[in-house]
């Protein structure tokens, strides 16, 4: 029995989220289908952690183990790459140790929130990226993101439809970045909860452009009420940027 290592990068625009799920088409599914193909043997694939519907990734990490010994490891990526739709593609495979987990094994994860200011829609960016109709300055985003660093209840911060009961978290890193229009959200902790940097976003823009005080942030870590936040911002501006284990 081998277990193998994949690094795979996706767009989520066609796709209800990474795990599987009687009602719509997966990355997960689509990953364990393709292996299917390959291997001719029903094989589980564990990704780091879920996406949300819609939401892509550069760097997702998973693993799965195969008792098939003829595909060197470092040739699944580009076996694989073979039977999976151009949305779906794996960077590179290696073997591990039986002891990783993908999921259990990772030290921290980096997202990005990719989004821009306009007050009409940009096609060029709206593949991309989430279009915030008001106009803030990238001081006061970056003044605002930081109130997130630190060790944290984020209750608040957790859609409905989420079964974790501990929902305290360290970011290590919230700061945002401006490349001509494009404005990018990079978030970096050791886990995150359902819709949590969404939620985080939708905050951020509302203190910025004056409907919030910035003050509600610590608030919501004391009460952990939702309705002091943001909206949820939009699912397409969102990417699992990378996931970090120990070397």
């Amino acid at each position: 029995m081998r277990r193998i290592k994949i690094i795979v990068s996706y767009d989520g625009t066609n796709y209800c989220g990474w795990q599987v799920q009687k009602n719509g088409n997966t990355i997960q599914q689509e990953l364990e289908s393709a292996l299917y193909r390959l291997l001719k043997e029903k094989v589980s694939v564990i990704g780091s952690g879920r996406t949300d519907s819609g939401v892509s990734a550069l760097g997702q990490v998973a693993h799965f183990d195969t008792n098939n010994d003829t595909i060197k490891d470092t040739k699944f990526a580009k076996a694989l790459n073979a039977q999976l739709p151009d949305d779906i593609r794996v960077l590179s495979s290696t073997i591990v140790s039986n002891n990783f987990h993908a999921q259990h094994s990772a030290k921290e994860k980096t997202y990005h929130y990719n989004f821009y200011l306009s007050d009409v829609d940009i096609p060029y960016f709206e593949k991309i990226a989430t279009r915030f109709s008001n106009q803030v300055d990238i001081l006061e985003l970056n003044k605002i993101a930081k109130e997130f660093v630190g060790t944290h209840d984020f209750g608040a911060y957790c859609s409905s439809g989420s079964s974790v009961t501990d929902t305290v978290r360290t970011i290590y890193d919230c700061s945002i970045s401006q490349n001509d229009r494009l404005f990018t959200l990079s978030i970096t902790g050791n886990g995150f909860l359902y819709n949590m940097v969404r939620i985080i976003m939708g905050t951020i823009i509302d203190i910025a452009c004056g409907k919030k005080n910035i003050s509600i942030i610590k608030q919501s870590f004391e009460n952990k009420k939702r309705t002091l936040l943001g909206k949820t911002a939009k699912a397409n501006g969102l990417v699992l940027y990378s996931v970090r284990y120990d070397k």
